[in-house]
């Protein structure tokens, strides 16, 4: 799984390019590409890359940079290179994402992507306000496109098979953090539909739009969405839902309703 990462405040005008490239890419991949290829707009949220570096095969961050170089610049530098350890310290305010990486290292350990690469593109305005300028306009687009080359050259043999393992105990079923990235990246909840036997999980924007919260459980990103009142009214076994027992149960990504299906869940 390749993740890419945009980073970036939008409201500072240049320094929202990253979160632009996001954007825009995720709107470009294809539903066949979407199976191997993760896009987040990650803002400024340093933890948010930290637990999305994990599990990933290769990552790519997006960000503005100042260095004093032409606007519009494009720099592609290794991760290794922008590792930084962060300075002590008790709030998670000036936690960045050159700090995640480092973090991330020393966190995930063989879960860390071996490839990390990081574009910046050189800022021409900081200031506050929305857009953004000319120059870094441009290099925006050809940011998109040279990752957009790398995502059509993965090797068709390596791609996401489109499946996952989940676990059902005490009526919540736990989505691991990769499956989250892979199917379910920037939201905060699914939906539970049963159908003819099967369960579906699909993807909502929201919980108050009728979805089921995807609840974080462990600092490794692992989630849980409760499903207790749906496996009330289908009768799954009591076990399952009030008891200790437990399984793991496989599912599949069906392109065409846009969900995880569980296959015979009810059944």
């Amino acid at each position: 799984m390749l993740t890419v990462i945009g980073c970036g405040n939008p409201s500072r005008r240049d320094d929202g390019v990253g979160i632009v490239v996001a954007q825009r890419l995720a709107a470009a991949l294809t539903p066949e590409q979407r199976r191997s290829v993760t896009v987040v707009d990650a803002g400024t949220d340093g933890m948010g890359v930290l637990l999305l570096t994990g599990g990933a095969s290769a990552l790519i961050l997006v960000d503005a940079s100042q260095s004093g170089s032409e606007p519009g610049t494009i720099y592609e530098v290794p991760g290794s290179e922008l590792e930084r350890a962060p300075a002590p310290s008790f709030t998670l305010h000036d936690f960045r994402w050159d700090h995640a990486l480092h973090a991330g290292r020393r966190f995930h350990g063989d879960r860390f992507p071996a490839d990390v690469r990081v574009f910046l593109i050189e800022a021409a305005d900081l200031s506050l306000g929305l857009g953004l300028s000319a120059a870094v306009e441009g290099a925006a687009g050809r940011v998109v496109e040279l990752i957009r080359e790398r995502i059509a050259a993965l090797d068709p043999g390596e791609a996401d098979p489109g499946s996952a393992s989940l676990t059902l105990r005490h009526g919540s079923l736990r989505l691991p953090a990769a499956t989250c990235q892979r199917f379910f990246a920037g939201l905060d909840a699914v939906l539970l539909l049963p159908r003819d036997g099967d369960l579906l999980i699909l993807p909502v924007k929201a919980a108050a739009g009728g979805g089921h919260l995807l609840k974080i459980v462990n600092a490794a990103g692992d989630r849980a969405v409760s499903g207790v009142e749906l496996f009330r009214v289908q009768n799954l076994d009591a076990e399952l839902i009030d008891g200790f027992r437990e399984v793991t149960c496989e599912a599949r990504w069906s392109p065409t309703d846009a969900a995880l299906i569980l296959d015979r869940f009810f059944c």
